[in-house]
């Protein structure tokens, strides 16, 4: 695989879980436990010995998760800038 298709797909993961779930996280500690669960989750399918599809799919979960808290998608309007 190279690195244009790889960013494609997180970005097209992106675009379907914020259409999934236009609100993030209603502040930072939730959008923290987001990240936790999503890697918990990854956690569990290494430990049960997985399928390299559903750890594909967990780890694209886990880096979703990451990148929209990265966006500041966490913050409420008390919590803006």
């Amino acid at each position: 695989m190279n690195d244009d298709s790889l960013w494609e797909r997180v970005r097209a993961a992106v675009r379907q879980d914020e259409e999934k779930q236009p609100v993030f996280a209603l502040g930072i500690y939730q959008g923290f436990s987001h990240i936790g669960d999503a890697f918990w989750e990854l956690r569990n399918a290494v430990d049960h010995a997985g399928v390299n599809d559903a750890l594909d799919d967990e780890a694209m979960k886990l880096t979703v998760r990451a990148i929209r808290f990265l966006d500041g998608q966490y913050k409420t309007e008390m919590q803006e800038d």
